[in-house]
């Protein structure tokens, strides 16, 4: 049984050090998106510990064509943080990979809401 404060710990300090771990999955074959789920609110409860600033959400695995591959069977929520986030003040940025083990860049686009949406809004 994998141990998520643990893992939580380790999988923040790989990502501090440019390092690789094994994929959970492969230590434990039991190890489910529930779990997953576990050890990133650990995550973001030692990034928030350490000062890093949540910026707000994205929402991965939208293109259901993919499920199947990657086992997953909704979208799946996580933080936007700001030591991972690239403002641009043009048409262009430039982005260090130094601190990367393995960088794979996804460029996204990011907006902010001027307040949080409530239930029956409308487009306007």
């Amino acid at each position: 049984m994998i141990d998520p404060d643990r893992l939580a710990r380790d999988l923040l300090h790989a990502a501090d050090n440019a390092t690789l771990l094994p994929l959970p999955s492969d230590a434990d074959a039991s190890f489910d998106l529930t779990q997953a789920f576990a050890v990133a609110d650990r995550v973001r409860a030692l990034r928030l510990a350490r000062g890093d600033v949540p910026l707000g959400y994205k929402i991965g695995f939208t293109n259901r064509s993919i499920w199947e591959r990657y086992g997953v069977h909704q979208p799946i929520w996580g933080p936007v943080w700001d030591g991972t986030t690239v403002l641009l003040g043009g048409a262009s940025a430039t982005v260090s990979l130094g601190a990367l083990s393995q960088p794979r860049l996804e460029p996204e686009i990011v907006f902010g809401l001027k307040a949080a949406p409530r239930a029956g809004m409308d487009n306007a």
